[in-house]
């Protein structure tokens, strides 16, 4: 059970680092949203208006 927290925690810490990239690179203009899976979910104007961004066209193939 132990390990299997651990590797939540990690993958959460993952996805949390490629958001903040992502985020600087859509303030430097870099990049037009957020992407997820290749494909585009949503962009900053949407956090900011609290609409919530997730892929929801690809599933998850859940081998977690």
């Amino acid at each position: 059970a132990l390990n299997k927290a651990l590797q939540i925690i990690d993958t959460v810490e993952w996805n949390a680092e490629i958001a903040y990239k992502q985020t600087i690179f859509q303030k430097l203009g870099i990049l037009d949203g957020y992407y997820s899976k290749g494909r585009k979910i949503g962009d900053i104007d949407d956090l900011i208006n609290h609409r919530p961004i997730w892929n929801q066209e690809k599933k998850d193939e859940g081998f977690e």
